[in-house]
């Protein structure tokens, strides 16, 4: 035989290779599928053949049978698995050794989780010896923070500045090593409401609570600040006797037209005729205005953001020649109704509300009396009191109450009933509107004549010793023409 015969190679299959290629092929799907089964669970892979990893057990051969045996905690089961099949056998090892694999992945994650809350607790000293927010730098903070809805050019941020201010003061006078945001505790919350604020009436105190309560809601995820409570959050607001604004009577209105000048009187008559506020009397536009169809269309600035809806006002008759004259004065083309009070309102309102209040104190009507809550005096007068006034009179005129709400723009009609102030004479001619179900025409004798009316409402009104010497005067006019009847 040459070289050429000893290459060759006889390919004659072997009956045991065979038998073991198809064993290995049946166990690796097997060891595929408990894979599977393990991933599904949650659990750890583990090898079937080989080494095994803690907790899954092995298989021995007794005989024909094959015998699971594991170990837990020390203690070692052992369990015939009842079949002479290896794979049959792995599938009951698998199944028996499930519950405790499972119990020992838990102390194993509960482990790491000890460990995670550990390095959490370290970080967090670690960041707690790092410098916080400063108490001076919330309010800023609190500006640029994405879920504040206040502006930080109004008017509304202005005034929550300077009392913010107020607390910023009386932390650094009252507990000076409270420096920190975060350091600020209910104990220091309470004494800034009691005593930082002990002379502010309880309605601006109830104020100051709900700002702080909206800074600190939120910087509660500011990193910076780091917050860990909110010290306000249950902190009780103050009861408040609440002191509403008066409407204001014709004789009263009689007073301010004489005593103003200037574009001051032109604005109260923008007032006590369209009830808008002061905002919106001091900035109106012409484009607002439109003489030939006798109405005013504006958007009032206060609910401008919120709902933008657009009031329509007619122009009274006395407004309307005001206006007229008022655009044969504007030689400038201004945009503005009221050009000189409209550039108060916008650089000097301060200014503007002096100015205002001095008009009222001139025709003899107190401002404002002592709060029945703090020995502070509250407003009752004011230029707000044209809106009530304008409410007040549109209602006793006659016109319903929904129909006012649309002139003033107010969102729901409660409101406007806060603004409604019943005149006597309409509460009597209300009454006196029932009919007669005697059948007797008597006349009402209890129902006294108009002009005592007004004196008895003039009584009830009574703001000022003014107003006490000229009711004296017109009574004891009324006595000297014997006008007055006696009446029982």
């Amino acid at each position: 035989m040459d070289e050429s015969d000893d290459a060759i190679v006889y390919d004659i299959p072997d009956p045991r290779v065979e038998r073991a290629k198809a064993d290995f092929i049946r166990h690796e799907k097997i060891r595929a599928a408990s894979h599977e089964a393990l991933e599904a669970a949650g659990l750890e892979r583990a090898p079937l053949r080989g080494k095994r990893s803690k907790g899954m057990g092995t298989l021995e051969r007794r005989g024909s049978v094959w015998v699971a045996r594991w170990q837990v905690r020390g203690v070692r089961y052992s369990r015939s698995t009842g079949t002479a099949r290896r794979d049959l056998a792995e599938e009951k090892l698998l199944e028996w050794t499930a519950p405790f694999r499972i119990r020992n992945e838990l102390e194993r994650l509960s482990m790491w989780q000890g460990k995670i809350d550990g390095v959490r607790r370290e970080c967090r000293r670690l960041e707690d010896l790092q410098p916080a927010m400063r108490i001076e730098e919330a309010y800023k903070a609190y500006l640029m923070h994405p879920e504040c809805t206040v502006s930080a050019t109004s008017k509304r941020s202005e005034f929550s500045q300077v009392r913010y201010g107020f607390f910023v003061a009386f932390m650094r006078r009252r507990h000076p090593a409270v420096r920190e945001l975060r350091e600020v505790t209910p104990e220091h919350a309470k004494d800034f409401l009691e005593n930082g604020l002990a002379r502010k009436s309880g309605a601006t105190r109830n104020d100051v609570l709900c700002l702080m309560r909206r800074i600190w809601r939120t910087l509660a995820d500011s990193p910076y600040a780091r917050l860990v409570a909110n010290p306000w959050e249950k902190i009780k607001r103050v009861p408040v006797l609440s002191v509403r604004r008066r409407e204001l009577s014709a004789d009263e209105l009689v007073r301010i037209f004489q005593m103003a000048d200037g574009e001051m009187r032109f604005l109260f008559l923008v007032g006590i005729y369209t009830g808008l506020r002061l905002g919106d009397c001091a900035l109106l536009e012409w484009a607002n205005v439109n003489l030939m169809r006798g109405f005013i269309s504006v958007v009032p600035r206060k609910t401008a953001k919120k709902t933008g809806m657009r009031v329509l006002i007619p122009i009274h008759g006395v407004l309307r020649e005001a206006l007229r004259e008022l655009r044969k004065r504007n030689t400038a083309n201004s945009q503005y109704v009221l050009p000189e009070i409209a550039n108060l309102y916008t650089t000097h309102l301060g200014r503007l509300s002096f100015a205002i209040h001095q008009v009222f104190r001139a025709c003899g009507i107190d401002t404002d009396i002592p709060a029945p809550d703090s020995g502070r005096r509250r407003s009752v007068v004011g230029f707000h009191s044209l809106r009530h006034t304008f409410v007040s009179l549109s209602a006793n005129a006659g016109a319903p109450l929904a129909v006012v709400q649309s002139l003033v723009g107010h969102a729901n009609i409660d409101m406007t009933r806060h603004y409604f102030h019943e005149s006597l004479p309409a509460l009597k001619g209300a009454v006196a509107a029932i009919p007669d179900i005697t059948g007797a025409a008597a006349a009402d004798s209890s129902v006294p004549p108009q002009y005592v009316m007004d004196i008895v409402e003039k009584i009830e009104n009574l703001s000022s010793a003014a107003e006490l010497r000229f009711l004296r005067r017109h009574i004891s006019r009324l006595l000297k023409h014997r006008m007055v009847p006696v009446i029982a």
